[in-house]
């Protein structure tokens, strides 16, 4: 999924959306093998196409009546036996609710479905969302086009093609089990809360359901798992929060001065030297935004998944990222915190160099260039570059931070009819002119997405909140997003006009709802919000180490509401396929996972559901 910028409130891509700047400085990169090359992928796949309603819900209302689009899906049915060698009876159903990204994605890192499918002779399924990938509607000449995107929407996709598989397979008595990773985590477990007959149950792996305001989740709970990640908690160097929490303040404080910044630029060994305050600034932003990253892509394995989907690179991270970056940091420089780290009121002790933080104001004891070079400062400085360099540099190939350079956007720009192979590329394309725009202020001029999750988010007011505010004294993070003694209602904000709105209306799209609803006020009624207790057979998993565990399922709702924590598991690492190197939580979660899939499709079948197939309508 998307992440925001650390300063945003705003709806994120939950892999990620933080816009960075470019590289910087030397890191070996890995040569270790990404895929086992006889992993399954989208080489396995049958891809088939699925015509589906425009809209599910008031198909009356299209232009026409009747407006549809086709949905892309793979099927793969290698696996698939008869229950107990029964012919009329087939193999449970395994269906991948796609989230906000092409389906090819999902079918070549969703080892658990490939894993699980095998054992239990299962059919696998992965649909691709609208809006995203090939799945795109027309929109050019439709009025309100992006009205029908939304996940209501997609959940009723999902839901038809399955009983339409059901069908035509002459499956009608196999159970189907969900499963989705992030938003398409929230997918799975929503598709089983709203068509619990079409699903028997659902593996929702890092899916943010108790993120959204109403929900009172912590509002710095990301940055507060950044920072476990970062101790030794998450495996980590035993130093590394401590002289993160040291640096901050520091770099800002040396940064008001000329020679200051002389210092910093030659230490953190940067393209361009820093010039101005707006410049430290600049600087401590970019130094700060890898970690969200680097968390939630906190894998036991080298992984280009992450790396791929925010920067369109097929480079990897290392194995545990996170660890990784604190090597840099686990040296014990003669550098103090003394004070209220809690209540953001501390001291830092450089030597004879003193610098007392109270909240976002500093203030320091004069210093010379020989104290700062002889204070253990610089040292700690290179190290904060190193840490950095673990994301910046990804390619290995970079000699300097180049922190002016303009930020990657992780936003996705999907072509009607078009195949894209990363959002990279696709944000790329041009966005033609509405200046043509017909007499029907309604009807859209535009021929593809752009921002198809950010329409998502403006449609129904999909806010999720763990990350609005940082530096409050839980995390490794500062200056302090916000004043003390903030409250949830000043962050989240009063509806009012809604700006993206009128953003896709400048590009020719229309149908997005006019008013904000800041609160997802919407998203809470229709999906329960906090108290889903009337809901039944659903595992949520959550890995510690991951930003959005703040907004997961972190206890046992029911007996069948089940919590699955991994306190050494990042961003669902449990959805992977199986290594040697993964660390026992993740091991566990995947044996509990199995286990239920056990009971459910079990369960399912000794309900005695009607086996004969149905007559088939035509497709």
């Amino acid at each position: 999924m998307q992440i925001p910028t650390l300063q945003s409130n705003k709806c994120v891509t939950l892999v990620l959306l933080l816009f960075l700047g470019h590289i910087s400085c030397a890191i070996p990169t890995s040569s270790l093998p990404l895929r086992h090359h006889l992993w399954p992928s989208t080489q396995n796949c049958t891809w088939n196409w699925m015509t589906q309603r425009l809209d599910h819900f008031a198909p009356g209302a299209t232009e026409d009546g009747n407006a549809t689009y086709r949905q892309r899906y793979c099927t793969y049915d290698g696996y698939w036996k008869d229950h107990q060698g029964e012919s009329h009876l087939r193999g449970p159903i395994f269906f991948y609710t796609g989230n906000e990204s092409p389906v090819e994605e999902y079918v070549n890192n969703t080892g658990l479905m490939w894993e699980l499918g095998e054992r239990f002779g299962a059919l696998l399924v992965f649909a691709e969302h609208r809006f995203f990938g090939s799945s795109v509607p027309q929109l050019q000449g439709v009025p309100d086009c992006v009205a029908y995107l939304s996940s209501a929407q997609a959940l009723a996709d999902y839901a038809t093609l399955i009983q339409h598989l059901r069908i035509h397979l002459r499956a009608t008595g196999s159970p189907v089990v969900a499963f989705g990773g992030s938003y398409g985590g929230m997918l799975s477990a929503w598709l089983r809360m709203k068509y619990p007959n079409v699903v028997a149950g659902a593996i929702a792996a890092s899916a943010p359901v108790w993120g959204f305001p109403l929900t009172s989740p912590p509002l710095d709970g990301a940055f507060a798992a950044i920072t476990r990640a970062a101790s030794v908690q998450g495996g980590a160097a035993g130093r590394c929060v401590h002289n993160f929490r040291a640096a901050w303040p520091l770099i800002t404080v040396l940064g008001t001065s000329r020679e200051g910044r002389g210092l910093l630029s030659q230490a953190l060994r940067l393209c361009s030297p820093l010039a101005t305050d707006q410049d430290v600034r600049a600087l401590v932003q970019y130094l700060q935004d890898p970690y969200f990253a680097l968390s939630e892509g906190d894998y036991s394995f080298p992984s280009t998944y992450i790396t791929f989907a925010l920067l369109g690179k097929d480079v990897p991270l290392p194995a545990w990222p996170m660890r990784q970056a604190c090597e840099h940091l686990s040296t014990p420089w003669p550098i103090k915190i003394e004070g209220n780290v809690s209540d953001v009121r501390y001291t830092i002790h450089a030597g004879n160099w003193t610098v007392v933080v109270d909240w976002n104001n500093t203030r320091s004891t004069p210093w010379s260039i020989h104290e700062i070079q002889h204070s253990g400062v610089l040292a700690l400085m290179r190290g904060v570059a190193d840490a950095a360099a673990v994301w910046y540099n990804v390619s290995g190939d970079q000699r300097c931070h180049n922190w002016r350079a303009e930020p990657y956007s992780a936003t996705s720009t999907l072509k009607a009819g078009g195949r894209p192979t990363s959002r990279q590329q696709v944000n790329a394309q041009h966005v033609p002119s509405s200046q043509h725009a017909s007499q029907d202020s309604h009807r859209c001029t535009a021929t593809y997405m752009v921002d198809t999750w950010g329409g998502l988010c403006c449609n129904e007011g999909l806010n999720l909140v763990p990350y609005a505010v940082r530096g409050v004294g839980n995390d490794l993070f500062w200056p302090p997003s916000t004043h003390r003694g903030y409250s949830l209602a000043e962050v989240v904000g009063e509806p009012g006009p809604n700006g993206c709105a009128q953003s896709f209306r400048k590009k020719g799209l229309y149908g997005m709802a006019t008013r904000s609803d800041p609160w997802s006020e919407w998203e809470d009624t229709y999906y329960a919000g906090k108290p889903i207790e009337s809901a039944s057979n659903i595992v949520f998993s959550n890995g510690l180490l991951d930003p959005w565990s703040a907004a997961g399922v972190l206890h046992d709702v029911s007996e069948s509401l089940v919590a699955v924590v991994m306190p050494h598991g990042a961003h669902h690492s449990d959805l992977f396929f199986s290594r040697p190197s993964d660390p026992p939580d993740v091991v566990r979660a995947r044996a509990i996972e199995e286990q239920w899939v056990h009971k459910w499709v079990g369960e399912r079948w000794s309900q005695g559901l009607r086996t004969e197939p149905s007559p088939s309508p035509s497709p």
